[in-house]
C-alpha cells in the first residue's frame, strides 16, 4: 500500500501547473537577458545586472532607479521556460507612466532618454506563467556627462505584490 500512495502521490505532483519548485532556473533567465543584451551592447549601452526572482502568474516586483537627464536607458527581461508572458512598466517620480511592454511576449524591454534627473519606478509584472517561473531584469545606460555604473535600489524587492499595474497609478502597495 506505501509504494501505491507514493506512486499516486508523484503522478499527482506531476499534474501541477508548473510541476515542481525544481525546475525554476534564474540562471537561464540571467543567461537570456544577457543573450538579449548582446544587441544592446553593440548599440553603445553598457549593461548591469538590476534585480531577478522568481514570481507567479499575477505577481509584480518594483525596483527603483536613479536616473540623469539625457542618459539613455534600456531594460531587458529575461525569463526561464516557464515564463509565458511577462511585462515591464516604468514611471516618473509623479507616477506617471514613462513607458511600458505589455506585449504578449516571453520576455520584455524598453528603452528611453531620461527627460530628468532623479528617481524611475520599474515594475516587472509577471502576466502569465506556468506555476513559478523565474526572470532577471538588466538595465543598461548609453551617453550623458559620465557613464557610471548604476546602482538600482531593490524597494522591497522580496514583497511580491499582486495587482496589474497596467494602469498609470500601480495598484495600492506599490
Amino acid at each position: 500500500m506505501s509504494k501505491r500512495f507514493n506512486l499516486v502521490l508523484a503522478a499527482a505532483l506531476a499534474l501541477l501547473p508548473g510541476g515542481l519548485a525544481f525546475g525554476q532556473s534564474p540562471a537561464k533567465a540571467e543567461d537570456d537577458a544577457y543573450r538579449m543584451a548582446i544587441t544592446q551592447v553593440q548599440r553603445g549601452y553598457t549593461m548591469y545586472p538590476a534585480t531577478s526572482g522568481i514570481a507567479q502568474r499575477g505577481e509584480r516586483v518594483r525596483f527603483l532607479l536613479p536616473i540623469t537627464k539625457g542618459v539613455d536607458y534600456v531594460f531587458l527581461v529575461g525569463v526561464d521556460d516557464y515564463v509565458r508572458d511577462v511585462d515591464l512598466y516604468v514611471f516618473d517620480e509623479s507616477n506617471a507612466e514613462i513607458l511600458s511592454d505589455r506585449r504578449t511576449d516571453r520576455r520584455a524591454g524598453t528603452r528611453f532618454r531620461a527627460s530628468y534627473t532623479g528617481t524611475a519606478t520599474v515594475y516587472v509584472y509577471m502576466a502569465d506563467a506556468n506555476g513559478l517561473a523565474s526572470w532577471a531584469v538588466l538595465v543598461g545606460t548609453r551617453g550623458g556627462p559620465a557613464q557610471q555604473r548604476i546602482n538600482p535600489q531593490t524597494d522591497d524587492k522580496a514583497k511580491v505584490n499582486p495587482g496589474d499595474p497596467a494602469a498609470t497609478q500601480p495598484a495600492e502597495g506599490a
